[in-house]
Formats: structure tokens, C-alpha cells, sequence
């Protein structure tokens, strides 16, 4: 058996350089957020939400009566976006809008029954699904990780 010399490995016995992608934080909350994101939007077409609408409806709930700007706010999301959402929460029953007396311009949101039910059940099925998919994260670490991604991007209200 004779010896290999350098000049004969072959790209195949060399292993893969390291990816500089992999060692930046926004590649890997991109790649973490897409696999969540997928997951849950497989969970939430089952209830007939969709991530939009599931946020929307999960902090009317919270926040019974506040108003369509906050919302937008909170989520972070164009206002003209949030009617949209608000319309399909309204039209499927789960929301209703009333007008505010001293400004009818103002929206105020209030969940149904039937909108606090399914939310109720939709929170249960997230809290789950994010339990299955960071079971390798305890609890100190998934607290930690919140913490550390408001940091970089501190939450609204």
C-alpha cells in the first residue's frame, strides 16, 4: 500500500469548510424563526387562523377594548394590515369593533364568546407546539432566550 501525498487528497477527504452564515445571529433567528413559524402555521390553518390572525385575536383577548391603532402597534404592523385582519376576526365571528362616543373614527375591540373560546384552545395548541419544538430548551432557558431577544428588539405596550 503506498502513502498519499498531499497534492492526492481529494476534495472529498477534506471536510466542508465552515459556513460564515452560521455564525451570525441574524442567520440563525431567520432559520429558527422559519422552522417555528412553519410549524405553527400547519397548527393554526387546523383551527382556521393564520398567524396574522392568531396574534390579532390572542391580544384582543388580553386586551379587551383596545383600540385598532394599539393593535397595530403591538404587533409591530402596518395599521392598513390590521384591518384587513380585523375584518376577517369580525366577519368569522370571533371579534366585533364599536365605535368610540366622543371619536367615531376610533375602533375599539372586543372578542366573542366564540373568539375567547378559540383563542383559549389556539394558545393551548402554541403553548404546546412551542413546548415540542425547544424541548431541548428548560425553562430558565427559554426564559433567558425571550429575555435576550428583547434586547435586541424590545417589545410594544
Amino acid at each position: 500500500m503506498t502513502a498519499r501525498t498531499e497534492s492526492s487528497v481529494t476534495a472529498a477527504d477534506e471536510a466542508p469548510p465552515e459556513l460564515f452564515m452560521r455564525g451570525l445571529v441574524g442567520h440563525a433567528l431567520k432559520r429558527a424563526h422559519h422552522h417555528l413559524h412553519s410549524e405553527a402555521g400547519r397548527q393554526l390553518e387546523g383551527l382556521g387562523l393564520r398567524g396574522a390572525t392568531f396574534s390579532a385575536l390572542s391580544v384582543i383577548c388580553d386586551r379587551p377594548g383596545l383600540r385598532q391603532g394599539e393593535l397595530a402597534e403591538l404587533l409591530s404592523a402596518e395599521r392598513s394590515n390590521i384591518v384587513v385582519t380585523v375584518e376577517a376576526l369580525e366577519s368569522a365571528g370571533l371579534v366585533v369593533r364599536h365605535r368610540i362616543e366622543d371619536d367615531r373614527r376610533v375602533w375599539q375591540l372586543h372578542p366573542t364568546e366564540a373568539g375567547r373560546a378559540l383563542c383559549a384552545r389556539a394558545n393551548a395548541e402554541m403553548r404546546a407546539l412551542e413546548d415540542r419544538l425547544l424541548r431541548g430548551l428548560n425553562g430558565r432557558d427559554k426564559a433567558r432566550l425571550i429575555s435576550l431577544l428583547e434586547r435586541i428588539a424590545p417589545p410594544e405596550g
